[in-house]
């Protein structure tokens, strides 16, 4: 008698514990794909995650509309922030290269390798990339730098001043799209970050609780594979993308090229 498969095993939770790196219109995309993919009958606990990542979906798309009217990202010419954002991202990554170049003995060279491979892992590339996509790879790294593994050893390796910085040119990059901060004189306009976070959350609970139901009702495995397409095709993608781009720049559309603050959000059936 042949064995018993395991027909969870590509559906891994650790494989959701984290969202792909999104810029707002892909995190917008991404939800609508979510919810246009979960079709009915879902479990009572997946169905409240559901609901809870529509509600997030639609404060993002308002206040993403209401920085649009705003117009906050269209006079200020963004590339003096971006050079000035990519000027010392690549002084961090030359700073961590040279240092793990130094004999392999020395606890600093090893230390200089595993950070610049884990903050950069495909180079230099994402300086690249579109505006906002690139906000969104600068954030998601100063996120792993703030964190207690990374946040010491960078500091005394590459430099205090650095990293103020660093996070000074992020945070200059995020106002000048309209991403953090409003400029002056348009107060009422909304700060896009924690509303990106709160749906970045909401994809991550949904995608467990799914995975979740999967674990426990067999039959309810094809659904759950379904409903987690569009964020399995939507790592794909990206994968695709980080391995054929090398050093070219990325001219592709971003995952929610084709999405505005006005396209609907699917419903979640009660």
């Amino acid at each position: 008698m042949p064995a018993a498969t395991n027909t969870t095993t590509d559906l891994d939770p650790t494989r959701y514990l984290r969202t792909p790196v999104l810029d707002v219109p892909g995190a917008v995309a991404l939800g609508i794909a979510l919810l246009t993919a979960a079709g009915k009958n879902l479990p009572a606990p997946a169905k409240r995650a559901a609901k809870a990542l529509r509600h997030a979906v639609v404060a993002l798309q308002t206040d993403w509309a209401a920085q649009r009217q705003a117009d906050l990202s269209t006079e200020e010419d963004k590339r003096p922030a971006d050079q000035r954002l990519d000027r010392v991202w690549a002084a961090v990554g030359a700073r961590l290269e040279s240092i793990a170049e130094l004999p392999a003995a020395l606890p600093e060279a090893k230390i200089a390798a595993r950070l610049y491979a884990q903050l950069f892992p495909d180079g230099l590339a994402f300086l690249k990339l579109p505006y906002e996509r690139q906000w969104a790879e600068s954030e998601q790294r100063l996120t792993q730098i703030a964190g207690d593994e990374i946040a010491e050893p960078i500091a005394e390796l590459v430099g205090d001043f650095v990293l103020t910085e660093l996070r000074d040119a992020h945070a200059n990059y995020g106002r000048v799209l309209g991403i953090t901060n409003a400029k002056p004189g348009t107060a009422m306009a909304p700060n896009l970050l924690e509303p990106m976070r709160v749906v970045q959350q909401a994809i991550s609970n949904y995608s467990l609780q799914i995975v979740a139901a999967a674990q426990s009702e067999p039959e309810f495995v094809p659904h759950a594979r379904a409903a987690l397409r569009p964020l399995d095709d939507l790592r794909e993608a990206q994968a695709r993308r980080t391995s054929a781009r090398g050093n070219e720049p990325d001219d592709a559309p971003s995952a929610g090229a084709t999405v505005t603050p006005s396209t609907p959000i699917p419903i979640v059936d009660a």
